[in-house]
């Protein structure tokens, strides 16, 4: 036999169905439970409800938007993310490592220098004389309103491995945006 709850919900005849634990009542309820009117939350479901959560602070939250940014590289060789944030913690402008719009693209094997080994062109080589890309920083900056900058803080990150500080030129690029700290 199936029974049809006073809810309008269908019992299946395997579920147990009883009469609401509270004194008062005769609403047929599944599973043991009391009816919602009359249903006190267990231990179970009050931590459920008091489960607190911490706030990344603010170096911690853009950090993880630079990385989600990252994502967008066009770099063979490694992806970086830059969010540049103003002193009211809004995000002004976003960049990735990548060649300027309509520009060739590394990914698709147009960059002479991705297509070189690690030995011809080691890590962290200051020579980029044959790479089609700007630096994330160049590319955020280059998108920032530059009222905004004045005092912001960006945020560079290697989506690929250990973080960096920002090249010279990207340094000096950051100095004359007047972005007066770099998180990295």
């Amino acid at each position: 036999m199936s029974v049809t709850m006073r809810d309008g919900h269908y019992a299946p005849p395997d579920m147990p169905v009883r009469v609401c634990s509270h004194p008062d009542c005769s609403t047929l309820v599944r599973g043991g439970f009391s009816c919602m009117l009359h249903r006190h939350h267990t231990d179970a479901e009050l931590r459920i409800i008091e489960k607190t959560y911490v706030r990344p602070d603010w170096d911690v939250y853009f950090t993880g938007i630079a990385q989600a940014v990252a994502a967008r590289a066009d770099c063979r060789r490694t992806r970086f993310g830059a969010v540049i944030v103003d002193t009211r913690h809004r995000v002004v402008a976003t960049g990735y490592n990548g060649s300027p719009p309509g520009g060739k693209s590394c990914l698709a094997g147009e960059c002479p220098r991705a297509l070189k080994s690690a030995d011809e062109v080691p890590h962290g080589s200051p020579d980029y004389s044959d790479c089609i890309a700007l630096h994330a920083e160049t590319n955020a900056i280059a998108n920032a309103d530059a009222e905004r900058c004045d005092g912001a803080t960006i945020y560079i990150v290697n989506a690929d491995g250990p973080a960096y500080p920002p090249c010279d030129m990207c340094a000096k690029l950051c100095a004359a945006a007047g972005i007066a700290r770099v998180v990295w």
